[in-house]
């Protein structure tokens, strides 16, 4: 009974740490998680990814302006 204690008190740390009980404490399991979390706090947020796409965006709106523009005065010059 000691070994199942043991297991379910290291899985509430690895709970804690991880964010997520882990399937299997395997020690490789264990670390391939810890790289994933490690690689997903270091990704960039969508807001990041967002402001840093923004001018297409905006020069999509612009062009599509432009062109809705041209479209709506195009008869006086026919």
């Amino acid at each position: 009974m000691a070994s199942s204690d043991e297991a379910k008190r290291r899985r509430a740390e690895l709970a804690k740490e991880l964010g997520y009980l882990p399937a299997t404490l395997d020690p490789e399991d264990i670390e391939r998680h810890r790289r994933l979390n490690a690689a997903l706090d270091a990704a960039p947020t969508g807001e990041q990814v967002a402001r840093r796409y923004a001018h297409l965006r905006e020069q999509k709106r612009r062009a599509e302006v432009e062109a809705r523009g041209r479209a709506e005065v195009a008869d006086l010059y026919e």
